[in-house]
């Protein structure tokens, strides 16, 4: 029987001007998939795809999609990002 799949790791972090909303971090998967957000609405907002997240600097506006396919471009710009490095792959033998 198999288990849940382990989380993808994080490849790249964002920090979004504060504005006041509830969220001013993102981390995003290789694919630019939200798969946290903090300080909250990590429900909300996980599983939103960032179409531009190979382009982005401070500056930048977000281009989602959503899950059901709906387009949209984040109100908040970019403040910094942070690309993780790749963890290193395991040879077998």
């Amino acid at each position: 029987m198999k288990g849940p799949r382990p989380p993808k790791p994080v490849a790249v972090r964002l920090e979004l001007e504060d504005h006041g909303q509830d969220f001013t971090t993102w981390d995003l998967d290789e694919d630019g998939v939200v798969i946290d957000s903090q300080p909250f609405q990590a429900s909300v907002w996980r599983g939103v795809r960032v179409r531009n997240h190979r382009l982005l600097r401070a500056g930048a506006q977000l281009q989602l999609t959503l899950e059901d396919g709906r387009e949209l471009t984040l109100n908040y710009p970019v403040a910094m990002v942070m690309r993780m490095p790749r963890p290193m792959q395991r040879r077998a033998g």
